[in-house]
């Protein structure tokens, strides 16, 4: 068997390709979906959507990405890494996106691949009925 790797007679290693895409996958939650597919544009495997102030996620993960569905008229998107919105404050705020009317693009996604240690929280939305779909992982 000269030029094979001796130890492994395939190239995913001893844990097989399923083992593989378990190990990196811990070592980095949300780079690959259920499938094993690789999320190259930072997408999670989860998303919801909202329109007011709430908990995406009360465990750690990945805050994935942010995309507007309906902008609203004034105020911003706040999101933080916490468990409840009660618990939202400047010292976990993972980002600010201000409501902006010539530069906030509906149906642009916003892409963040932000680690969250204790969970995911929208903590304040723009007023006149804003919309946004959160992918998260």
């Amino acid at each position: 068997m000269a030029g094979q790797n001796p130890w492994f007679s395939f190239k995913w290693g001893p844990l097989g390709k399923a083992g593989a895409a378990a190990l990196a996958n811990a070592l980095a939650p949300g780079i690959l979906d259920p499938g094993n597919l690789l999320l190259i544009s930072g997408g999670g495997i989860n998303w919801t959507q909202a329109n007011a102030a709430a908990v995406i996620k009360a465990t750690p993960g990945r805050f994935c990405r942010l995309t507007v569905l309906a902008a609203g008229t004034s105020g911003s998107w706040t999101f933080n890494d916490c468990a409840t919105t009660g618990a939202a404050a400047s010292g976990n705020q993972i980002a600010t996106i201000a409501y902006n009317a010539s530069g906030l693009v509906v149906g642009i996604p916003i892409v963040f691949d932000w680690p969250t240690q204790v969970g995911l929280v929208l903590s304040a939305v723009p007023g006149g009925s804003p919309i946004a779909a959160i992918s998260w992982a």
